[in-house]
């Protein structure tokens, strides 16, 4: 038996974005930006799957089974982000500072098309041909939907130390799940993956503790970080372990945390060395 495929693939992501910010000093001890963003990102995909298959038997006059075709797909859509934001710093005694804000978000997904046609021909041992043209579903499913949140960060700094500041912060996540984790069918890389068009966006909540010291010479930055995430956005197999069919889908929680490190040098005027770990 002999099996060959081949994938062809044209995707296209046209992104348009634009911002507005506005900085306003509030007295003496307090700093306020304040800003609109926009974003559209479109998508085009043209995929061309060809796919043959032979099985022999020694001695017959013709191939068991003798199959080829080719599918070609086709998905349109588009996700549109509207977002206002504020955050501002203020000035406290004893050399802290405090920093906090607030951001609301929009987002809107939608599939307009997924369309997918197969065409070829397929043998039988008695000889017959039986020829495939037809449209086929495992493209994508059209479709839209509407999210939106408010997120919030608070965070203080303090720098009574020569060279150095402390810090720690919180801050809130929201992610709403892409076109493709929601509504199309990728069947490229070995596997076939389903999106979820009941998929909920990611919400989290994200701590962070850290120093930096900073001189002339050398940065030097170290944090401990925490992540809660809820309604985190995976992967589970469907069927089989072996299927190689899985669809995104919902984990009820994720906590990410651990530790970063980094050091920069200023050696000479052209030579800056870095060293970084997590």
């Amino acid at each position: 038996m002999s099996v060959t495929t081949d994938s062809h693939a044209d995707n296209r992501i046209k992104t348009l974005g634009s911002s507005l910010q506005a900085d306003w000093q509030l007295g003496d001890n307090n700093f306020l930006i304040t800003g609109y963003e926009f974003s559209q990102d479109r998508l085009t995909a043209n995929t061309e799957a060809d796919f043959a298959m032979s099985m022999k038997m020694t001695g017959m006059p013709r191939p068991m089974l003798d199959q080829s075709y080719v599918t070609d797909r086709y998905v349109k859509g588009k996700e549109t982000t509207n977002a206002i934001f504020a955050a501002m710093e203020t000035t406290l005694p004893h050399d802290f500072s405090l920093n906090y804000g607030v951001r609301y978000t929009w987002v809107s997904s939608e599939l307009s098309k997924a369309t997918s046609f197969r065409n070829g021909y397929k043998t039988t041992p008695a000889g017959t041909t039986v020829f495939n043209n037809t449209a086929v579903n495992d493209s994508g499913t059209p479709g839209s939907e509407n999210n939106s949140r408010p997120v919030f960060n608070l965070g203080v700094i303090w720098k009574g130390l020569d060279n150095t500041s402390l810090r720690a912060q919180w801050a809130q996540g929201f992610r709403v799940p892409n076109l493709q984790e929601k509504f199309l069918i990728n069947s490229m890389g070995g596997g076939t993956v389903y999106g979820n068009p009941n998929l909920k966006p990611e919400k989290s909540n994200n701590f962070e503790i850290g120093a930096r010291y900073s001189t002339d010479l050398m940065d030097i930055d170290a944090a401990l970080f925490y992540n809660l995430s809820d309604d985190y956005i995976s992967t589970e197999i469907v069927g089989d372990a072996d299927s190689g069919i899985s669809r995104y889908v919902n984990a009820d929680k994720a906590k990410t945390f651990g530790s970063e490190l980094s050091l920069n040098l200023r050696a000479t005027g052209n030579l800056n060395p870095y060293f970084s770990l997590s």
